[in-house]
């Protein structure tokens, strides 16, 4: 029955000495508890029911209202009269009422002492109500005053309460704050942040956070927040916020005005370190200021270890040290230099002096350019024209010598005649492969060879191989074989060009094969991959020559005076398998001969759009870009 009254009060109210009636509108009695039973002298259900009046009688409850401590008569179950002490607590707006009594029969004497202490009790209340109003009061007036921007948020993160100083800041009125979000007041791109920072704080921390409240005025205005929470657990969330916006713009301006000192002073600086050459900066006396990424990699030194050291001391090189000085000790502005480092750089070196407006020194620059890919670019050229100056010398003047002595028509066998014109064959077909080879790696390194794919079989290319170098290999006396197990060859490729490929392999095996040797061609396939090695029992690579074995003019004839070779065959081949999409690469040892291995897929991959292709450079650069034209001829396979 009074559970809407809460179980501390039903506890209250059943275990008290007073006695106690729930009166409904009507004047029945809805609950009694035991010490009204017991005044009464009635169990509890037999009171509950009943009218109030049958046992107050002066207690009229139509219209029963707030009654304190009135003295009245009551009446027992037994007919007895006893006087009571009545007061009345209505408890809604129904008309129920709590009726709490209690017999005064002992306490009829004490009236008047507790009468007493009761309105001194009420006094004291009231000052006590008086002074806590005043309090309020003050404390109201700080908060409103105070400079500083005060929210307190429930638990959904919506203002319940904002200050004066919160109003005029954003430029809102307090019943507009009241209710409305916090979210709603920051700048979008805060938003996310501010509620983390929230979560934390109601959390417990106490980490200040940042944000930025958009004013009416749609300004944006930055806020320190601080989380100034009770700790109470469920007490509601109250930040405290300072406007920084002053300070940040402050901060700002000084920011800016130290960016464009910084931008100012050092512009110079920045421009001189972004050239493309090595560039190095000294005081009039030769002490380093300033050196360039570039210059520190030429002089094998960083600016921080050289800063303000003399560069005579820092420089080992002589012939750079001794241009240094001469350069010093002269009395020009300019001055210009090579310099050729141990490891075969070289640079144009450039001095200067640079001088205060008044004409007095201010320092020395010293740029260096870089000319070493000229340099090998100009060696690469004449080794070029020398070798197939060299190469096209020989077969023409044989071919010319044999033609002489045809014309010349002095009596000789037929079978001689027949010799010469056969040798002035070999010697064009020599002039004819040196040709195509030239034209073959101009094509390749322009990128306009053409891959003409067609479905194929590569075990049958292979025969075809095989069958030409057959007679070769015999009258050599060397082993030729094919082992193609049981795979199959069909792919699509392009069968014209990985004959060449396989020509200039079986040949460079027989060539550098001795009689009784053997050369062996093996083809395996791994699912979608064609694979194929050749293999033979030559002399074997060098490690430093195997490693450069595909470049260009790497010929193995060019030192060794073995069989003839361009030194583009191997690098053509690479190029030719390369553009099928496969890889090629060589193994061998020394005295127990070489392997040649390459792969391509059984299906052309997809080609890459034109206008994804990686440039490539003139026939010209492409001859002259050699990783080291000094060692372009070193010897090797053709």
């Amino acid at each position: 029955m009074l559970t809407p009254l809460g179980h501390s009060l039903e506890a209250f109210v059943t275990r008290s000495m007073d006695a106690y009636l729930l009166v409904s509108a009507g004047g029945v009695v809805e609950f009694a508890n035991a010490a009204a039973a017991k005044i009464l002298s009635a169990v509890p259900e037999r009171i509950v029911g009943t009218r109030a009046t049958q046992w107050i009688p002066e207690i009229d409850s139509r219209s029963m209202g707030a009654v304190s401590e009135v003295e009245t008569e009551g009446r027992s179950a037994r007919g007895d009269a006893f006087p009571v002490e009545v007061s009345v607590v209505p408890i809604d707006d129904h008309g129920r009422a709590w009726i709490s009594f209690r017999d005064i029969s002992r306490r009829r004497g004490f009236f008047g002492s507790m009468k007493e202490h009761a309105d001194a009790l009420e006094r004291m209340v009231t000052q006590r109500q008086v002074e806590l109003n005043d309090a309020v009061g003050r404390c109201k007036k700080l908060y409103d005053l105070a400079p500083v921007i005060d929210f307190e948020l429930d638990s959904q993160n919506a203002i319940a309460s904002a200050n004066r100083k919160s109003c005029v800041t954003l430029g809102v009125a307090l019943d507009r704050l009241v209710g409305l979000p916090l979210a709603n007041l920051v700048v979008a791109e805060d938003r996310a942040s501010l509620q983390a920072a929230l979560e934390k704080a109601r959390e417990g921390s106490l980490t200040p956070f940042e944000t930025r409240l958009r004013g009416a005025n749609g300004v944006a205005i930055d806020v320190v927040f601080h989380n100034a929470r009770t700790d109470a657990v469920r007490s509601p969330l109250r930040i405290i916020g300072l406007d920084v916006t002053a300070r940040r713009e402050a901060e700002r301006l000084v920011d800016q005005s130290l960016d464009l000192a910084e931008a100012q002073r050092s512009r110079m600086e920045r421009i001189l370190r972004g050239l493309g050459e090595c560039l190095l900066v000294t005081d009039p006396d030769g002490q380093v200021r300033l050196m360039n990424k570039l210059a520190e990699e030429a002089f094998g030194i960083t600016e921080s270890l050289a800063f303000g050291r003399d560069l005579l001391l820092e420089q080992h090189d002589d012939s750079f040290r001794d241009q240094w000085r001469a350069f010093l000790a002269s009395t020009g502005e300019r001055g210009r230099g090579t310099w050729e480092k141990a490891d075969g750089r070289c640079f144009h070196a450039s001095f200067s002096r640079v001088r205060t407006p008044e004409g007095r020194p201010a320092g020395c620059v010293v740029v260096l350019v870089d000319v070493t890919r000229e340099r090998k670019g100009d060696r690469v050229k004449r080794n070029f024209v020398a070798s197939i100056t060299n190469d096209l010398r020989t077969p023409l003047a044989s071919i010319r010598g044999f033609i002489g002595t045809v014309l010349r028509g002095e009596n000789r066998a037929p079978e001689d005649n027949a010799r010469f014109l056969w040798m002035i064959d070999k010697e064009a077909e020599r002039l004819q492969q040196l040709v195509e080879d030239l034209l073959s790696l101009a094509s390749l390194e322009a990128g306009q060879e053409e891959l003409h794919a067609k479905s194929a079989d590569f075990v049958g290319v292979l025969r075809q191989a095989k069958a030409m170098f057959d007679p070769a290999a015999h009258e050599r006396g060397i082993s030729l074989g094919l082992e193609t197990g049981r795979y199959h060859g069909a792919g699509v490729f392009d069968a014209e060009k990985i004959r060449r490929v396989l020509d200039n392999l079986i040949g460079n095996a027989l060539k550098f094969t001795e009689p009784g040797g053997s050369v062996t061609v093996q083809f395996q396939r791994y699912q979608e991959r064609l694979e194929c090695a050749v293999r033979d029992t030559g002399p074997g690579i060098e490690p430093h020559r195997l490693e450069r074995i595909f470049d260009r003019f790497d010929s193995m004839a060019a030192s060794t005076g073995g069989p003839w070779g361009t030194g583009l065959g191997l690098h053509i081949v690479r190029g030719l398998v390369h553009l099928h999409g496969g890889e090629i690469a060589a193994e061998s040892r020394l005295g127990e001969g070489s392997t040649f291995r390459f792969w391509i897929p059984a299906r052309p991959l997809p080609a890459k759009p034109r206008d994804e292709a990686p440039p490539r450079p003139p026939v010209s650069d492409a001859l002259i870009d050699d990783p080291d034209p000094a060692e372009s001829f070193l010897p090797g396979r053709s």
